[in-house]
């Protein structure tokens, strides 16, 4: 201990801390405990899928690593609907159905305590919308996914959803300037073949005035039911001329970059920058474009300014490449005229 005088209690700390120390000396020494990964947590080690499986814990993903020197095509969010940052599962199952399937389909809504059914024929997107959420999320010891609700800014109302993929959905519908969200909308009964099945789709949603059905499920948890459940779903779409999708991942740079400006989404123009950074990028164009930093830099209170710029990107008045990670170096502009649907 180096020489030094110590009391009982003092000593007792110090030979506590060396023997932790010369632990996790051992630990970092034993071969196949851990691997050169990466996680949010553990900067450089990251536990084997061997250690993982017999401890019987779950690890967070790895972080998101990017090569800032890629020749990526430029994705500006004013010109990037909201379903380009999603994965979609695109393939149609072609089914054969019976000539009256609409009026045999049903669509069950709750509304307070009352289920009301409905023919896929007969039910209206305006009664979907006005339902409640036909099932709310489960809580309980064990559960591997985590349910909670967010709030959208464009809706003004808090959402539920099942698990952290369906809150990155939330997310992107929020961004996207989605109208109205429903949780949960209905439980849809349809038959293939000789056996009536049922399928609850995740979200109902209004985007540029156009329904929307989604189902969110991650491309690794996505099996031969699902896809079924989906192409009836897409039946039941195509027949009333609403929208459907099997969102099944997310573009990681894009969605890392709308999270951060999703922050700021609520913050207050104290010092009036909202109008000053526009008219900045409006009236004063830069040889070689404006970067998120100089933007931030022309005002007394650069904080305040990165702070109005997040807000002004996530509103999409102010337009951001969303093919790299935000940073003080990406380019931005004034927003154009809109963004296709």
């Amino acid at each position: 201990m180096r020489g030094e005088n110590y009391n009982g209690e003092e000593l007792d700390n110090v030979l506590d801390l060396d023997e932790r120390r010369e632990t996790r000396r051992r630990d970092d020494e034993a071969p196949g405990l851990f691997e050169p990964r990466t996680s949010r947590y553990l900067p450089s080690l990251f536990l084997s899928p061997s250690v993982e499986r017999d401890a019987t814990i779950r690890v967070l993903d790895p972080v998101l690593a990017v090569d800032r020197r890629r020749n990526e095509p430029a994705m500006w969010s004013d010109e990037t609907p909201w379903h380009s940052v999603a994965r979609t599962r695109g393939e149609f199952t072609p089914t054969s159905l019976s000539p009256g399937w609409p009026h045999e389909w049903t669509f069950a809504m709750k509304y307070g305590k009352k289920i009301e059914v409905e023919t896929v024929a007969q039910v209206r997107a305006v009664d979907i919308l006005a339902a409640d959420p036909i099932r709310r999320p489960l809580f309980y010891p064990g559960k591997t996914s985590r349910a909670g609700t967010r709030h959208v800014s464009s809706t003004g109302r808090h959402h539920s959803h099942d698990s952290l993929f369906e809150r990155d959905m939330l997310l992107l519908l929020d961004w996207g300037q989605a109208e109205s969200i429903l949780s949960q909308p209905g439980t849809l009964s349809y038959r293939f073949g000789p056996h009536m099945r049922t399928h609850t789709p995740d979200f109902a949603a209004v985007i540029d005035g156009a329904f929307t059905l989604i189902n969110c499920r991650p491309a690794h948890r996505v099996d031969e039911a699902l896809l079924e459940q989906d192409a009836a779903i897409r039946e039941v779409c195509m027949s009333r001329g609403w929208r459907a999708f099997l969102i099944t991942g997310y573009e990681e740079q894009a969605m890392s970059t709308l999270k951060a400006v999703s922050a700021k989404r609520n913050s207050h123009d104290w010092l009036g920058y909202r109008e000053a950074i526009l008219n900045l990028l409006e009236t004063e164009p830069a040889a070689q474009g404006w970067t998120f930093e100089r933007v931030c830099d022309s005002f007394e209170e650069p904080m305040e300014a990165r702070s109005m710029l997040q807000r002004l990107i996530w509103e999409r008045l102010v337009a951001v490449d969303l093919a790299v990670l935000l940073s003080d170096d990406s380019l931005v502009r004034m927003a154009g005229p809109g963004v296709a649907s």
